[in-house]
């Protein structure tokens, strides 16, 4: 896992900022006033047609490679719109273009599915049953922030400040450099490398275990593909230490 910054360009599709974030968002919260209102069921508004145009955004961020175990795996499979926060309990950002990543479907449905461990997991919009159309067109504004522009609703800095304020077990390649982390550990014996937490207590321990469960990324392909890179790596280092 290394670390990702978005681009805030103008190829984001306009879905996700402007004036289509804001319709956008105003359905969704519209159909969970009238899922409440219904009274039972799943919550079904959200598809996969909704996330699926900012594969190609999200792409180009991560080179191609998934966001959370770094394999190039668009080369044997299609990548998902992974949704950091799960938006089967985060469902008010379901269409948060700031919520995306692009993983590996093996990291995505595999591992991580809906897990997201936080010690103080934010606190939902308040939609009801009895929402007014007013009541909710406030909650829209603030729901998450425009990718493009800080000039309504809620800021990026005070987003960001929130999901911070939440202390997540699942580390956040966009929101902070993973790198410090982790340690790699090569095993010539059997040709693999394997992930480990850098730090030997604390909540860092704590959050590199999780993040090393919660997406499986030590399991036996990846570390042996790891094994790949590091091998002509160790080698060429190697030779510049003998001098040769």
């Amino acid at each position: 896992m290394i670390q990702l910054s978005r681009q805030r360009t103008s190829e984001i599709p306009a879905r996700y900022r402007g004036a289509g974030r804001i319709g956008y968002e105003q359905s969704l919260v519209e159909a969970r006033r009238d899922f409440l209102r219904d009274g039972g069921g799943s919550f079904g508004y959200l598809e996969s047609s909704m996330w699926k145009p900012a594969k190609a955004r999200l792409d180009a961020e991560a080179a191609g490679k998934c966001g959370y175990c770094e394999a190039e795996a668009r080369v044997v499979a299609h990548c998902d719109v992974e949704h950091i926060r799960p938006k089967s309990v985060y469902w008010w950002l379901g269409l948060c273009f700031d919520n995306y990543v692009l993983s590996c479907q093996i990291c995505n449905q595999t591992h991580k599915s809906d897990k997201y461990p936080a010690v103080r997991p934010m606190t939902p919009p308040r939609v009801t049953a009895a929402s007014t159309a007013a009541e909710l067109a406030r909650i829209v504004d603030n729901i998450a922030p425009d990718p493009l522009s800080d000039d309504a609703g809620l800021k990026l800095a005070d987003f960001r400040r929130v999901w911070r304020g939440e202390n997540p077990g699942l580390i956040n390649p966009y929101e902070e450099d993973p790198e410090p982390f982790f340690v790699w550990i090569p095993n010539a014996a059997v040709r693999e490398v394997t992930i480990a937490p850098r730090a030997t207590r604390g909540r860092a321990k704590t959050r590199a275990v999780d993040t090393i469960e919660i997406l499986g990324l030590n399991r036996p392909e990846l570390l042996r593909a790891r094994w790949k890179q590091f091998r002509p790596v160790n080698g060429l280092c190697a030779n510049l230490k003998a001098g040769l």
